[in-house]
């Protein structure tokens, strides 16, 4: 009987030592996740100023915009290269309006125009409509968006904002240009 004894006080003492172990681990491991969230969410900045939310990054900027505002969303073209503004005045996009606030980024690609476009005819949102270059009437803010007239263009419309995705061919590839009109709100 005191062999059996021995060896249930044995046993009962591994249990422990697993038991203590496993809680051990358990909390290392949950110590460790703990630490990584509190890095990651340092990582990460919120800032709010005039309306608009940009939470910065170490991999960039994500601007958040409020739900009525968000318009339909414009994908740059794949294997696309960022043009950038070379003007007299260094501004990009079209003439600054009093009636709207217009945003402008301009891509380049080798690819055909007639490629670009049914690209863009399957990435694009249903909102959008596909405007060519000859068509008569033109739409009304393309001209005012600074899209030339031998450029055709996708158009959505929601509520104040108008998007365009204007693509216009020329002998060595296609200029496309992602423009986002909002209409200034009288104060």
């Amino acid at each position: 009987m005191a062999g059996m004894d021995s060896s249930e006080g044995s046993s009962s003492k591994s249990l422990l030592w697993m038991m203590v172990a496993l809680f051990t681990v358990i909390a290392i491991l949950l110590g460790g996740g703990l630490f990584l969230a509190s890095r990651v969410l340092h990582a990460f900045h919120l800032q709010e100023s005039g309306g608009k939310a940009t939470m910065r990054t170490p991999m960039g900027d994500i601007h958040v915009e409020k739900a009525n505002e968000v318009g339909p969303s414009m994908p740059v073209y794949s294997g696309s290269i960022l043009v950038m503004p070379h003007d007299d005045d260094g501004k990009a996009g079209a003439p600054p309006s009093a009636e709207f606030a217009i945003q402008t980024a301009a891509y380049y690609t080798p690819d055909s125009g007639s490629f670009v476009e049914n690209w863009y005819r399957e990435h694009l949102g249903s909102e959008f409509t596909w405007h060519a270059a000859n068509e008569e009437p033109r739409f009304e803010l393309l001209g005012k968006a600074g899209v030339s007239t031998g450029s055709g263009a996708f158009v959505a419309e929601r509520g104040e904002q108008v998007r365009i995705v204007a693509i216009e061919e020329d002998p060595s590839g296609t200029h496309i240009k992602l423009i986002h009109i909002r209409r200034r709100t009288a104060h």
